[in-house]
């Protein structure tokens, strides 16, 4: 993905630009003259500019020669002229290294969309790319991770995403990016319902540091390497993972695989805008995530510890209540403080205010001046008077009114609820990595028994090939199979080796084929442009003994 430019006087093919541009993911802006498009590239950065010749207030060639004069070459963008007389242009004097390349009219836009991939891998993007590529290489990655970015970023945020994450959306995402405090639900649906729950969250926003797995909101060189280490450590685990847990369907087995992958105890934090006041690690729901976990700790996979007892509405269940000392007689909140003098005299005790007149004390039992502080009186305790009913008392009733619904509830009868956070048990750790036995209420049989699951090759075939490679010719098919390919071998991991050959593509399953299956095959090809109509076709039938009938690669 790469920011454009189309400067393009004529409204109808710039809209043709645009529109196939963008449909190749690229963020595109138009300008309909010179001036308009000099004052946009000195606004904002751009990877390429496809320059219309003959353009209004300042022709294409003036444009380009401004560019040069005015942007260093590390900032200036790629500049492709159109023209309907690219002799013309030619001709003119200082048109020679202004265009990077030079497309006639009529064009054809296949080739325009093609010259443009072309100019972009060996420009701005490609280094951008490179350089990122170099930072997590430093980190012990291999590659630089394929993000998923959420919520719908504005160019901006994508350009600079664009230095550290590979966000063309050609490959399977290795982490999801949040870049908005607005996206929290959409992240908490991907976790708990989509096909990307075992990725980790950096969080770019500075939000959720403690609840995602990673936090940049800086760029910070530390940050990266400590999210370099997270996503070796996702990746590792990933291996261990059985299959089962990969391809987890229901929240409770997805929550189970991600504690293992994170390496995190499931542990609330505080936080006042929801109703429950807590967010839990890794982004699930508070109240199903608390649910969850207590089941899963009465089987024993996970083990808990008390964090913390707060109190709840009664009616909604919230946790924002307003905690007041009340008037244990009406309950109103509206209580002032007062000392309570003692009269010695005539043992009169009564809060300071009855003693008040004008600027004297004076006792309202006998009416006698009080003058001396120690001698006359003095002063042994205070009184909570209410500014209500008069009532007053020695100590305050506690009370909460709940923010969310309003009603009242007396402290001595208010609900309470424990917070705990939870850590994987032994056994949870061996269910989740034990491809020998059976997933705790699933409700079928999902055993991965090491005896009867010997190794089965299939040949993967493309139903689509004939007609991608008549459309897009062989190179076409053969980055789509070679994208396809690594999705798959990303999606499986450890549990399974790729063999090419004869232009053949084949899958050695170490535990079977059951796993993968025709929706994970979907699901692999969701990112590429055009589906390849992938399937597997078993070459070897395994006997009972583990013994394979035929030889599938040779024969």
């Amino acid at each position: 993905m790469a920011r454009l430019l189309v400067v393009e006087d004529d409204d109808v093919q710039q809209h043709i630009l645009k529109s196939a541009l963008e449909n190749k993911g690229h963020v595109v802006d138009g300008a309909s003259d010179g001036l308009a498009a000099l004052r946009k590239l000195r606004s904002g950065h751009y990877d390429l500019v496809l320059l219309d010749y003959r353009i209004p207030e300042v022709d294409g060639l003036a444009s380009a020669k401004i560019l040069h004069e005015t942007m260093d070459n590390g900032v200036r963008p790629k500049i492709v002229a159109i023209t309907a007389n690219s002799s013309e242009l030619e001709a003119r004097v200082g048109a020679d290294g202004v265009f990077d390349a030079i497309v006639p009219k009529p064009f054809n836009l296949n080739d325009i969309l093609a010259l443009v991939d072309r100019e972009l891998k060996s420009g701005v993007v490609a280094i951008r790319a490179a350089a990122a590529e170099s930072t997590w290489r430093q980190h012990g990655l291999a590659r630089t991770p394929a993000a998923y970015i959420v919520p719908d970023p504005i160019p901006s945020q994508r350009e600079l995403l664009q230095s550290l994450f590979d966000v063309s959306g050609a490959r399977i995402p290795d982490v999801i990016a949040i870049v908005h405090e607005s996206g929290w639900s959409e992240i908490v649906n991907l976790r708990e319902n989509s096909d990307l729950f075992l990725c980790p969250v950096v969080d770019l926003t500075g939000h959720f540091d403690g609840i995602a797995d990673g936090c940049l909101p800086n760029f910070d060189p530390d940050r990266i390497a400590a999210l370099a280490a997270t996503l070796r450590r996702f990746a590792e685990r990933r291996r261990q993972l059985s299959l089962a847990y990969v391809n987890a369907n229901d929240i409770e087995h997805r929550l189970l695989a991600y504690l293992f992958l994170s390496g995190q105890t499931l542990h609330p934090v505080r936080y006042a805008q929801s109703k429950d006041c807590v967010r839990y690690v890794g982004f699930f729901s508070a109240p199903e995530a608390g649910r969850i976990a207590v089941r899963l700790d009465k089987r024993g996979l996970l083990s808990k510890a008390f964090v913390d007892r707060i109190h709840v509405c009664s009616r909604c269940e919230s946790a924002r209540l307003n905690a007041r000392e009340e008037c244990p007689e009406c309950r109103s909140s509206h209580l002032r403080e007062e000392a309570v003098i003692h009269h010695f005299r005539c043992a009169c005790q009564a809060p300071e205010g009855e003693f008040i007149s004008g600027r004297d004390l004076v006792c309202p039992k006998c009416r006698q001046h009080l003058r001396h502080y120690g001698s006359d009186y003095d002063k042994p305790g205070r009184v909570h008077v209410c500014a209500d009913c008069g009532h007053k008392s020695t100590e305050a009733a506690i009370g909460f009114v709940c923010y969310d619904c309003g009603s009242h509830v007396d402290g001595d009868v208010v609900a309470r609820r424990d917070i705990y956070s939870y850590r994987l048990t032994e056994e949870g750790l061996r269910v989740l990595t034990n491809r020998s036995v059976v997933l705790p209420d699933s409700g079928t049989d999902q055993s991965f028994l090491a005896a009867d699951c010997a190794p089965a090759i299939a040949e993967i075939t493309y139903a689509a090939k004939a007609r991608l490679v008549e459309e897009h010719g062989k190179s076409g098919f053969e980055k789509l199979r070679e994208m396809f390919i690594e999705n798959l071998r990303t999606a499986l991991s450890d549990s399974a080796v790729f063999y090419s050959r004869d232009d053949r593509d084949f899958l050695l399953a170490h535990a079977g084929l059951e796993d993968v299956t025709t929706a994970l095959l979907e699901r692999c090809q969701r990112p590429l442009p055009q589906a390849l109509g992938a399937s597997l076709q078993p070459l070897d039938r395994p006997s009972r003994n583990g013994v394979h009938e035929r030889s599938a690669v040779g024969s």
